[in-house]
């Protein structure tokens, strides 16, 4: 069980959390509240904790130090801070702290909060890792295809320094031949993803260099290209969080306005943004997902076109024949059978 401690000002907002948030389908005791940083290194000189949730601005010492003197003083404790806003200067001196993640409060809806959770425990859990390994380096076993799967099939590693950490950290548990072919699938995954960005994908991953390099060029060619859109890096990193959440959800066609929720975005706004930083439009893009996502199922199960069209977002199964019969040049019935062969 994960010890967890709420510091916030506002008395609504710590009883919010402890309510709505599922805490214990992560395995999460929130066992500590404090109003101010001052409360709340009090609580830490009487009880141990294994994470903290830290509101950005309090009266007296605000989070930002706080987080800067629990990562001095108790390094075994992780620490997610709390906003109001998209802050993205504050987030990224958080992090550069030693936050492990942050939440908006404003957007904590149910899916938001499961997937804050799952990513916050999965970095608490690396925190405690690399602690043991301060002390003691055992033999680590290699992480699981699937493992590496989960982590590097994402694209917004591209603005996330904690994320990038991560897939680099794996990268030196795996064999040198493995390695490339990490980044090759992957590299093919994130063309798919961000086509705006997909010559630099396949172009840098083809050099014969070290894959913590090539990911270190990717990464600098990439953002280079998104910045000149002229959208500031916040904008440009909650249009890579939608195309993730996009692409997390197994193919079910999302609406527009789901995804300007889950991101906090006008639909308008969001419309222009997604075109300009993607490469295409919000509508395409959703299309091609659960095409791609249809040709899975045509390949891995048995249903019948009619429930495959169902579940990747489309009504109407005639439609959904001919669109992927545009797309690929054959009806689904046929695809299944050629790829079957």
């Amino acid at each position: 069980m994960i010890r967890a401690m709420i510091v916030d000002d506002e008395h609504l907002v710590r009883v919010g959390l402890r309510m709505t948030m599922p805490w214990e389908k992560f395995k999460i005791e929130v066992s500590g509240e404090a109003r101010t940083a001052e409360e709340a290194l009090k609580l830490l000189e009487k009880e141990s904790y294994d994470l903290m949730f830290i509101d950005i601005s309090m009266p007296g010492m605000n989070g930002l130090d706080l987080v800067s003197l629990v990562k001095e003083q108790y390094p075994e404790i992780s620490t997610v801070i709390l906003t109001c806003h998209q802050e993205f200067d504050y987030v990224q001196k958080a992090l550069r702290f030693g936050a492990v993640d942050y939440l908006v409060k404003t957007q904590l809806e149910l899916d938001v909060m499961e997937q804050a959770l799952e990513r916050i425990v999965s970095r608490v859990s690396e925190a405690r890792t690399n602690q043991e390994e301060s002390t003691i380096k055992p033999i680590t076993p290699a992480p699981s295809r699937e493992d590496l799967k989960k982590l590097w099939y994402q694209i917004s590693w591209l603005l996330d320094d904690i994320l990038l950490s991560q897939m680099t950290g794996m990268l030196k548990l795996q064999k040198l031949d493995e390695c490339s072919t990490i980044c090759k699938e992957a590299s093919t995954y994130w063309a798919i993803c961000l086509p705006v960005c997909g010559d630099i994908f396949k172009e840098t991953i083809d050099k014969e260099k070290n894959e913590e390099h090539i990911l270190g060029d990717i990464r600098k060619a990439a953002v280079s290209r998104l910045i000149r859109t002229n959208y500031t890096e916040d904008v440009i990193k909650q249009i890579l969080l939608a195309v993730d959440y996009i692409h997390h959800c197994n193919g079910r066609q999302l609406t527009q306005a789901q995804l300007c929720v889950h991101i906090g975005m006008s639909r308008s706004y969001f419309s222009k943004c997604f075109r300009d930083i993607v490469g295409v439009s919000f509508g395409s893009y959703i299309q091609n997902v659960g095409l791609n996502h249809a040709k899975l199922l045509l390949l891995e199960t048995n249903y019948p076109v009619y429930r495959i069209a169902e579940e990747v977002g489309f009504q109407d199964e005639k439609y959904f024949s001919k669109l992927f019969r545009e797309r690929t040049g054959m009806l689904p019935s046929q695809y299944r059978s050629s790829q079957r062969i």
